[in-house]
């Protein structure tokens, strides 16, 4: 785990210990720690590769001004906060209709995935103290305001 950036921690499974998402080249890989039992031997200790967030390290990286990340339970999308009033969600990479064509401008090749990002404006909120996951919605804590933002399932 040497040499990697770490990117934010997050409570996934009540019963275990918090998952870790560090930065692998430009992508978020999030480790869950796991303690082995074996008959007669010591505790044993292991990291568990539990999910990608495909960029995540690399938008991060030009993000100035955030102040919380986390992930879905489910890890179906990412999001990040700025201190103020903004939400960035990076939802997972989805099949295209096979009815459409999506093709790289640059290279001709076919695309076969998409990864969509949302950004939300949180009106009136003039600063971020908290933000909580839940796998269908983002809550946002202001000084005044609890805010439920519904993510399309």
């Amino acid at each position: 785990m040497g040499g990697h950036q770490w990117l934010f921690t997050d409570q996934i499974c009540p019963e275990s210990l918090p998952a870790i998402c560090l930065r692998h080249d430009v992508d978020g890989i999030l480790w869950q720690p796991k303690n082995i039992f074996s008959e007669g031997e010591m505790e044993h200790f292991k990291m568990e590769h539990t999910a990608t967030f495909s960029a995540l390290g690399y938008v991060l990286a030009s993000k100035q001004d955030k102040k919380f990340t986390s992930c879905s339970p489910d890890f179906q999308f990412s999001v990040v906060s700025d201190c103020a009033r903004h939400l960035y969600l990076y939802c997972q990479p989805e099949s295209i209709n096979s009815a459409l064509e999506l093709r790289n401008r640059k290279t001709g090749q076919s695309v076969a995935h998409i990864a969509k990002q949302y950004v939300v404006s949180l009106e009136h909120c003039d600063r971020i103290l908290g933000l909580r996951v839940s796998p269908q919605c983002v809550f946002v804590l202001s000084k005044d305001t609890l805010y439920g933002v519904k993510v399309k399932s």
